[in-house]
């Protein structure tokens, strides 16, 4: 939500996520934490991806990004993730071109 309450989209700034990978990690982030609190779950990714239609062993995908190994992903963690998608990462990268 912007600062007049209006609920924002990925589509509503589209040069702005092109140019601040930090930006898109936040709104991506922020789309899949549906209960808003500072972590995904594994029902969250599950969500994500089935409105999305990716394919995906989201408890694989969780163990693969979640590096302190408590189950959820962190937004640091999500971030690391998020700056690796151009090399191996395949689930932030499917959500990236998904959610763009």
């Amino acid at each position: 939500r912007g600062r007049d309450g209006q609920v924002r989209t990925l589509q509503a700034h589209p040069g702005r996520l092109r140019d601040n990978p930090e930006y898109m990690a936040s709104c991506v982030f922020k789309k899949i934490d549906t209960d808003k609190d500072g972590h995904i779950t594994e029902p969250e990714l599950r969500h994500a991806a089935e409105k999305l239609n990716i394919a995906l062993d989201v408890h694989a995908a969780v163990k693969q990004i979640d590096v302190n190994n408590n189950g959820q992903i962190e937004f640091s963690e999500f971030v690391h993730a998020f700056n690796d998608s151009h090399s191996d990462n395949y689930v932030i990268s499917a959500l990236i071109r998904q959610m763009k």
